[in-house]
């Protein structure tokens, strides 16, 4: 399995997901012209890994901006890892949001809550 890449474009997020170090990283703005096109092939990748390793997995989002319908496509995301924790696969969620932003605080707050899944709501140092 190869390391899936995207680089962060003015609508879309900065996406990493290394299967060797066990790391899925989601940063940036997410508001694409066409969200299940964008979000398809992600979600297709995240299921094969989850299927193809036992390494444990870090979940890291540091979002500065999402529309509704990622907001949607986000939740499926975390529905994703939520199933396979449950099926004993062992993960992390980290939620990285700035001081002054409420809203991705409070999102972050919301989609963690929704799922059973260990997680962690991190201010950012930067």
């Amino acid at each position: 399995m190869e390391i899936y890449q995207l680089a962060a474009t003015k609508k879309t997020p900065k996406v990493i997901l290394d299967h060797k170090k066990g790391y899925f990283e989601f940063s940036g703005i997410a508001m694409p012209e066409d969200t299940v096109i964008f979000f398809t092939p992600l979600l297709k990748k995240i299921k094969e890994y989850f299927k193809a390793t036992e390494v444990p997995i870090v979940f890291h989002f540091s979002v500065y901006y999402f529309n509704s319908l990622s907001s949607k496509m986000l939740y499926e995301m975390f529905k994703v890892i939520e199933r396979n924790h449950k099926k004993g696969k062992e993960v992390r969620i980290e939620w990285l949001y700035e001081e002054d932003d409420e809203s991705m605080e409070e999102a972050g707050k919301l989609f963690l809550e929704s799922i059973d899944v260990p997680s962690e709501m991190i201010l950012s140092e930067s």
